[in-house]
């Protein structure tokens, strides 16, 4: 189970026991189908051909319907759009905390770099042996200034892909959130770490935001 739960209602001590695992934001855009390619999906030749690819993949003659030189591909386009789901002075960032240890919580994709745009968010299950329990995940909002330079977060290390997988974040390879120091030699930071507890990350998160205040009509 996934609970929402806004730092208020975290109490003092009710999710000492859970630890930071995920991070996840709402970006500006989304990558998807254009219009066009949409439509061609949905036509008797592009089912036509996905079921002969779909045949010669049962025979061996092809890895995949999707691959490289499929015709597919070819045909199918995609283009960034607007994100509905982002909202101008209100671009919430979210912290996931699960209350099994690191070791055994995973997720979709979290052994796949570049980790923002292969990962999704935690499981709310995992395995003792050969029996599946349920386990409960808090999803709580937050806010800083995610600018990518002062204040960093994995996937702005490199250019385009990070080299980050979430796999890898949560064993300690990079911090999920990272806030220069203000020094000139800026020797320092504030780093928030996978396997925090939440009242560790907010006390981190109020110190990040008291260097770069959260200044949302700036977006």
């Amino acid at each position: 189970m996934i609970k929402v739960v806004s730092r208020p209602f975290l109490g003092k001590e009710k999710y000492k026991d859970f630890r930071l695992c995920y991070v996840d934001t709402i970006p500006l855009t989304v990558y998807d189908l254009t219009p066009e390619s949409k439509a061609w999906q949905r036509s008797a030749e592009y089912k036509a051909i996905k079921k002969k690819l779909e045949e010669e993949v049962k025979r061996g003659f092809r890895d995949c319907i999707y691959s490289m030189h499929s015709p597919l591909i070819y045909r199918l386009q995609s283009q960034d759009y607007p994100n509905p789901k982002y909202q101008k002075g209100k671009a919430e960032l979210y912290a996931y905390f699960t209350e099994v240890p690191l070791s055994k919580q995973w997720g979709d994709d979290w052994d796949d770099d570049p980790y923002e745009y292969n990962a999704e968010v935690p499981y709310d299950d995992h395995y003792v042996g050969d029996e599946c329990k349920e386990h409960l995940i808090i999803k709580v909002p937050f806010y800083v200034c995610h600018n990518g330079y002062d204040v960093k977060m994995p996937e702005d290390y490199g250019y385009d892909n990070s080299p980050f997988c979430v796999r890898d974040i949560n064993a300690g390879a990079v911090a999920w959130i990272f806030a220069r120091s203000l020094e000139p030699k800026r020797t320092e930071g504030v780093a928030i770490l996978a396997g925090m507890n939440p009242y560790e990350f907010f006390e981190r998160v109020d110190r990040i935001n008291e260097m770069y205040p959260y200044e949302p009509e700036e977006e």
